[in-house]
């Protein structure tokens, strides 16, 4: 059934790093809940005005990108929401 199309699918790790969300990355089962996570931080970079790599690299800070994608991977490091984001 379609469960089984969507599951064939969503086994190959697809994206790039600063947009992978967690659990992807860490080769975990996943669902569609991780391109909501993986949206949101597009959204999160556009309101910034910045790309994905360049919002990462802000995000990293003095760290190099393997802290932070640990921070993000084992301790939930999640981005700010930028205050000129709209609010629902």
């Amino acid at each position: 059934g379609c469960s089984a199309i969507l599951a064939e699918k969503l086994a190959q790790r697809r994206g790039t790093e600063a947009t992978m969300a967690p659990e992807v990355q860490l080769g975990e089962p996943y669902t569609e809940m991780c391109d909501v996570y993986s949206y949101s931080i597009v959204l999160i970079a556009l309101y910034s005005a910045k790309s994905e790599e360049d919002f990462f690299n802000e995000l990293c800070g003095n760290e190099n990108k393997n802290q932070i994608q640990n921070k993000i991977l084992l301790e939930n490091l999640r981005p700010k929401v930028p205050s000129n984001a709209p609010v629902w």
